[in-house]
C-alpha cells in the first residue's frame, strides 16, 4: 500500500469523506459504462459507451502522486490513474495509465493508496481503456 508522508498525513472526516465519495463516484460511472458496453446499451450513463476511464492525477501532502510502471523493456512514472475499486473508505485500487504517441492508455499494473493520504484529485476527459476487469454482481 503506497502513502506519501505516513506520519504527517493527518486526516480530517470532511476531506477523507469528500474525496472518498468523489472516488466511490467515479468508479460508479466507470463500472456503469463497462456494464452498458457488455449489454450494449446506455440507459443513464454518464459516460458515453465509447468511454469507460475517468483518468485522474492525485495530490497528497508531498506534491504529484507517481507510481513506476514496469513495461520492458524499462521503468517509466506516470502520475495518471484509472479507479478500478475503492474499499470503503480506507484504501482505493488505482490502475496505472501511461501516455504513448500522446494517448492515454492502460497497464495491467495496479498500486493500492490509502484515502486519508490524498489532498486532491484532478480528473481528465474520458477514455476508452482496452483493459478493464471488474467483478460483476447481479
Amino acid at each position: 500500500m503506497a502513502c506519501y508522508s505516513p506520519n504527517t498525513v493527518k486526516p480530517t472526516p470532511q476531506r477523507g469523506e469528500t474525496i472518498c465519495d468523489l472516488l466511490k463516484k467515479i468508479d460508479k460511472i466507470q463500472k456503469d459504462a463497462v456494464l452498458s458496453e457488455i449489454q450494449g446499451r446506455c440507459d443513464s450513463c454518464a459516460l458515453p459507451l465509447m468511454f469507460n476511464t475517468k483518468p485522474i492525477a492525485i495530490w497528497t501532502e508531498c506534491g504529484r502522486f507517481e507510481a513506476i510502471t514496469r513495461l520492458f523493456p524499462e521503468e517509466m512514472t506516470t502520475g495518471l490513474f484509472r479507479v478500478e475499486e475503492v474499499r470503503g473508505c480506507e484504501t482505493v485500487v488505482l490502475r496505472l495509465l501511461e501516455v504513448c504517441n500522446g494517448k492515454i492508455k492502460c497497464t495491467d499494473e495496479t498500486v493500492t493508496l490509502r484515502i486519508a493520504c490524498i489532498c486532491a484529485v484532478q480528473c481528465f476527459d474520458p477514455i476508452h481503456c482496452q483493459h478493464v476487469c471488474f467483478k460483476v454482481t447481479m
